[in-house]
């Protein structure tokens, strides 16, 4: 674990969830990461063969990551916070570990770390435009805003406003 990881432990809850969130953003603006609606997972773009004691931090560096909005955070979190080894996400034989996606799961798991399941669904539902979410009927977030970078950012940017917590925006009523 490096200073930069070791720093991130020491953070409130909340300001973890806000660094996750900045980082996302920093990674969108290096072309690291590149945001497509209706992936669900991490797509490395090479994948990793090697030994299962590596971090994950470690795989994803230095390759760019196509992601849906969790898989962002997932790649961003990873890198701030560590604490993920490969043999915990990878299929294994004589030990050897191959992985060349994080699936959803594996995302919303290592991420229920930081958020609560329902603000993860939110935050999901947010950046694909959805409706509905476990058959509970939502408001469409930010209907005029395009494009799956424009969308993460929006999402990003809702989560740094509001302290590190995703705030569904109320309906507007008319007067």
């Amino acid at each position: 674990m490096n200073k930069k990881q070791e720093a991130f432990w020491k953070l409130t809850p909340e300001k973890q969830r806000v660094a996750i969130a900045k980082d996302v953003i920093k990674q969108l603006e290096l072309l690291k990461i590149k945001p497509k609606l209706n992936s669900g997972y991490v797509d490395l773009a090479k994948s990793y063969v090697g030994a299962p004691d590596a971090q994950v931090c470690d795989v994803v560096a230095n390759q760019k990551c196509t992601v849906c909005a969790l898989g962002g955070m997932m790649v961003s979190a990873v890198q701030l916070a560590d604490k993920l080894r490969v043999s915990d996400i990878a299929s294994e034989w004589e030990g050897i570990a191959s992985v060349g996606y994080l699936g959803a799961d594996i995302c919303y798991d290592y991420l229920r770390t930081f958020f609560t399941r329902e603000q993860l669904r939110q935050i999901e539902a947010a950046f694909e435009g959805w409706t509905e979410i476990r058959g509970v009927p939502y408001k469409k977030f930010e209907p005029k805003v395009r494009g799956a970078a424009n969308r993460m950012i929006l999402v990003m940017k809702n989560i740094i406003k509001n302290k590190g917590t995703f705030v569904w925006p109320k309906e507007k009523v008319a007067c």
